[in-house]
């Protein structure tokens, strides 16, 4: 720190000397090099700023658990959050990867104009994406458990198959099974690697239109680049990461459809198409009560 705090008051030093010497043309100069320093992996402000997104993501999602209805149980929830954890991780890198690559690519402009650009991006266009590869992947892993139960053996040989574990996105027993996690992770960051991929090479596609965008902000934070970092890493995405954490969580959590049956049988949610009318869709639910007509269940 003490070394950061050395350096920082060194560069306003020689700011004043280099303004004494020239007050025009090197003022310019200066700026522009100003602006390049706003590097999204390098120095302890590049560190700060993404713990702090991740502090306030993590926040959040806490919140989000704790006014939820029903509200999952701690363990279900960490695991969820750290199915979103692996993800983004994935997305991150893939977004820095992406951001370094325009970077280089377009000539002047800063590092921190493309992440943002990138990072627009993946919050839009890549969550739609990996949402989509995500349903189609479920919807292809009940075709083929549909299949395997027309084929040969009953759905019930069928608990411990990577197509059941993988369908049951959020479900994870109790006690946790993390067989069916690490399945339903490794689903889930397939997709999102793929969905950033896209996007990745939808900005390298648009580098022509999206420079002027990168160049705009470079010229608004002229000589600010510790500023810079912060707007594009934990400004922005503060609003943005946390919609797409919230989103996220809605989709990678379990969801069960409750009714009523008349002898004493809940339906739960489908876990194979609608159209596999050979396999019982219907089946006992141990789980705890939760209103006054069930306090029978077990």
């Amino acid at each position: 720190m003490f070394v950061y705090f050395t350096k920082f008051i060194s560069r306003v030093l020689n700011v004043f000397q280099e303004n004494a010497l020239n007050f025009s043309s090197f003022n310019a100069s200066l700026r522009i090099e100003k602006t390049k320093q706003c590097k999204i992996i390098q120095g302890l402000s590049a560190l700060f700023a993404q713990s702090t997104l991740l502090i306030v993501v993590l926040t959040v999602l806490l919140i989000k658990r704790l006014t939820e209805r029903p509200r999952r149980l701690w363990s279900t929830w960490f695991l969820d959050i750290s199915k979103q954890g692996c993800s983004a991780l994935t997305g991150h890198f893939c977004g820095l990867g992406m951001a370094l690559l325009a970077h280089h690519k377009a000539k002047g402009t800063s590092e921190c104009g493309w992440y943002f650009n990138v990072y627009l991006f993946e919050c839009t266009l890549g969550i739609v994406l990996a949402i989509f590869f995500h349903k189609a992947m479920i919807r292809t892993a009940q075709l083929h458990l549909a299949h395997l139960v027309k084929s040969a053996r009953p759905l019930a040989c069928y608990n411990d198959h990577w197509t059941t574990l993988f369908i049951e996105s959020g479900n994870y027993g109790d006690p946790p099974n993390y067989k069916k996690w690490i399945i339903q992770v490794i689903g889930w960051v397939i997709c999102v690697f793929i969905s950033r991929l896209t996007v990745g090479m939808t900005v390298v596609l648009g580098i022509p239109i999206l420079e002027k965008a990168a160049k705009c902000l470079d010229r608004w934070f002229d000589g600010h680049p510790d500023l810079y970092l912060f707007t594009v890493m934990v400004g922005c995405p503060m609003i943005l990461n946390v919609g797409q954490a919230w989103i996220q969580d809605q989709v990678l959590k379990w969801k069960i459809k409750l009714h009523h049956h008349p002898e004493g049988w809940l339906e739960e949610e489908r876990l194979l198409p609608a159209d596999s009318t050979s396999v019982p869709l219907i089946v006992p639910y141990f789980s705890e009560c939760i209103d006054e007509e069930l306090s029978q269940c077990k």
